[in-house]
């Protein structure tokens, strides 16, 4: 009976020692566990500020290249519209030309037509000589020949 007693004090005190053993390995597993744990979170809290981080740079980014964009459409647009003003200024000057030359040809035809109408009166008043003498005559119908000379040299005729 001793002989089981110290047996089974001897098995008791080996698995105590063993328990103890396996107590500490775990023990130390746990803080490796832990110290890991803190690691991840970490690495992960690491992470999400470099995900925040690179968040905002894009989204200024993307902001500045709208500005820049922006800037560069009102840059052309105000480009075409001085281009489009120089235009229709260009087309109001030569329709007003346009126009100033008709008025001009218009008074040239009508300052014909009516010196027209004046040598042909006059031809008409001294070409009948009624008590007109002879080179009275000839210089009048030389005035009206000048005149008509005239008349049809301004107007191009």
């Amino acid at each position: 009976a001793d002989e089981i007693r110290a047996s089974h004090e001897a098995w008791a005190l080996k698995a105590e020692s063993s328990m103890a053993h396996q107590y500490k390995e775990l023990e130390q597993q746990n803080r490796e566990l832990a110290a890991h744990q803190q690691d991840l979170e970490a690495a992960m809290a690491a992470a999400h500020e470099t995900l925040q981080s690179t968040r905002k740079e894009l989204h200024a980014q993307r902001v500045q290249q709208q500005r820049e964009v922006t800037v560069k459409l009102q840059e052309q647009r105000n480009q075409f519209e001085r281009s489009l003003a120089v235009t229709q200024e260009g087309v109001l000057a030569s329709q007003r030309e346009l126009v100033t030359r008709r008025e001009i040809q218009q008074q040239e035809q009508r300052l014909f037509m009516e010196t027209q109408q004046q040598i042909t009166s006059l031809k008409a008043q001294w070409c009948s000589p009624v008590g007109v003498s002879s080179p009275m005559l000839l210089e009048i119908q030389d005035q009206i020949s000048r005149l008509s000379h005239t008349a049809s040299y301004s107007t191009g005729d």
